[in-house]
């Protein structure tokens, strides 16, 4: 069987794979928006025939049921993505003799490198363009610098028994060149975003000791200023002086996370992936010398997959902002966007 019959044939299976799980979530879609009427519902019959107690624990198991809805669905949708990617890398895999979606080297042409031009080394119809699987500029770069300089006999043979090895780890080859396409930037554009980021983003919120204090004693004097009122309703000064300090924190705040939401949104995917490909580099059971010791470096060293999964779990959450029930009752009882802000200028 050729190469080509090979992923013809796991692309139709692929296919069937693919319109299950778009009938889940199509079906969660609908359960989205029945949770949410039927929590709006809910609630209100229970502000009006109850009390504001009643009312106030109903209103909050709904929020729950309506955010577990949600996560759900979106779990979902990360594995219909996730075979819509892999279906990209069967199709690039049959086109791969014209064209190579993971790039052809182009841009490391050079007419004055002494064998690289003649060798047709970069460029279309190339060995980089039949060859590379890169999904990382960083990768990308470290590739076109092994075929731009010798190796030694050692270093060869080195390098086959890796290939060798990695081309046996079909699963893993399929998981790690699906994230090449969990975004829709470039791999350049990727890790100039990361660069800024890192570079550019200066954390406010953390300064002010006194704003920390009072951002996590708010919630809990509106709250409970609310519940203690109805047995004693002096507290309903406490819950108005509350509110109106929260409508304060939120205006003064609103702008700066606006800001984080922009810097750290746009490249929510982009740390996602590099998480996603770290973790798949320290799950995997290698037995070459050379690929433990880097999968030694990444896990037990840097373990950077944590804490950039971290990173894109938080600007996730800040994402609830957007939606309009889910986000005023987070913001109204406990500070929601401040608190996620303040959680990514510490990470």
């Amino acid at each position: 069987m050729t190469l080509e019959n090979f992923y013809t044939n796991r692309l139709q299976i692929l296919d069937s794979e693919i319109a299950l799980f778009q009938q889940k979530t199509d079906k969660y879609s609908l359960y989205r928006l029945v949770v949410f009427l039927a929590a709006c519902l809910v609630s209100f019959f229970a502000f009006y025939l109850f009390a504001w107690i009643a009312g106030s624990i109903v209103c909050l198991l709904s929020l729950l049921a309506f955010a577990y809805t949600i996560r759900k669905h979106s779990r979902i949708n990360r594995q219909l993505n996730h075979l819509k990617n892999l279906k990209r890398v069967y199709q690039n895999e049959i086109q791969i003799k014209t064209e190579n979606i993971f790039g052809n080297g182009e841009k490391y042409s050079n007419d004055q490198h002494p064998y690289s031009s003649d060798l047709d080394i970069f460029g279309k119809a190339s060995i980089f363009s039949y060859i590379n699987r890169t999904v990382t500029q960083e990768g990308s770069d470290f590739l076109a610098s092994f075929l731009q300089q010798k190796a030694n006999k050692q270093e060869i043979y080195q390098r086959q028994e890796i290939i060798s090895e990695l081309s046996k780890k079909e699963i893993f080859k399929e998981n790690f060149l699906s994230t090449r396409f969990l975004t829709k930037k470039t791999t350049e554009e990727e890790s100039g975003q990361i660069h800024e980021f890192f570079s550019q983003f200066e954390p406010q919120l953390i300064k002010n000791k006194a704003f920390l204090f009072f951002s996590k004693i708010l919630p809990f004097g509106f709250v409970g200023g609310i519940v203690a009122g109805f047995w004693f309703p002096f507290f309903w000064v406490l819950a108005g002086i509350s509110f109106l300090a929260i409508l304060y924190f939120f205006f003064q705040t609103n702008k700066w996370i606006e800001t984080v939401d922009f810097y750290v949104g746009k490249n929510r995917t982009v740390f996602y992936k590099y998480s996603v490909l770290i973790r798949l580099i320290c799950n995997e059971k290698f037995t070459h010398t050379k690929l433990t010791e880097i999968q030694s470096i990444i896990a037990t060293e840097h373990k950077f997959d944590k804490e950039l999964q971290k990173l894109s779990n938080l600007s996730e959450k800040l994402e609830y902002r957007k939606n309009g029930f889910v986000g005023v009752l987070l913001s109204l009882f406990c500070l929601w966007d401040i608190h996620c802000v303040i959680a990514i200028e510490r990470w």
